[in-house]
């Protein structure tokens, strides 16, 4: 892929990115659906791979491959101190993919764990950057985090949020909250959601 460097107002820092694009990659013909993964330096390879296999085996459009990086222990309080991180997220990176490459309308969202978390915060964001979220083993599920997802999904506005998270079984306080989020994604009505759990799996 493409390593880029994007200097952040919001975090203060200079942020590495990675990009990977399809092998067929034609920007004046096409526009393509992008997938962002937070924590790219543990699943950026893995997001190619799929972009490789879905590509060759026709699964999927082809889509463009996002890792943002990110380091520890600043991986902890960009995920729990929410605020400069998702304008980072919505306001200077979606912003500069969106200008340097040939992107459509579909944004997806991966996280894990902590960034599975915080990825509820940009759901319930109104810059409304991704139409879906990919969420494994979210945590933690806050009682601040999961105030006013229902009204989200019960707005009339929300065409296009979708939600799919999973968790093994034995995560214990990882189960508690999303347990508390499969509560109240069933008390609403639009909610286009989708909960998986994962026998012999771990965190």
């Amino acid at each position: 892929g493409e390593k880029h460097v994007i200097t952040s107002t919001y975090l203060n820092e200079e942020r590495t990115i990675q990009v990977s694009v399809p092998d067929n990659y034609e920007p004046d013909a096409k526009k393509y659906p992008v997938l962002y993964l937070l924590d790219g330096q543990r699943f950026f390879l893995y997001g190619i791979s799929l972009q490789q296999s879905f590509q060759q085996f026709k699964l999927t459009p082809d889509f463009i491959v996002v890792g943002i990086n990110n380091s520890y222990p600043q991986r902890f309080r960009h995920f729990s101190e929410t605020t400069n991180f998702k304008g980072f997220i919505e306001r200077e990176l979606v912003p500069f993919i969106e200008l340097q490459y040939s992107t459509s309308a579909d944004h997806l969202l991966f996280g894990w764990e902590y960034a599975g978390a915080f990825s509820l915060d940009l759901l319930k964001s109104n810059e409304n950057k991704f139409n879906a979220y990919f969420l494994a083993s979210p945590f933690p599920i806050t009682q601040k985090r999961l105030d006013k997802t229902d009204s989200i999904f019960n707005s009339p506005n929300n065409k296009t949020r979708l939600l799919y998270f999973t968790v093994s079984e034995f995560e214990n306080q990882v189960n508690e909250g999303v347990n508390e989020l499969i509560s109240l994604l069933k008390r609403t009505d639009n909610a286009n959601w989708e909960f998986e759990l994962l026998p012999n799996e771990s965190h």
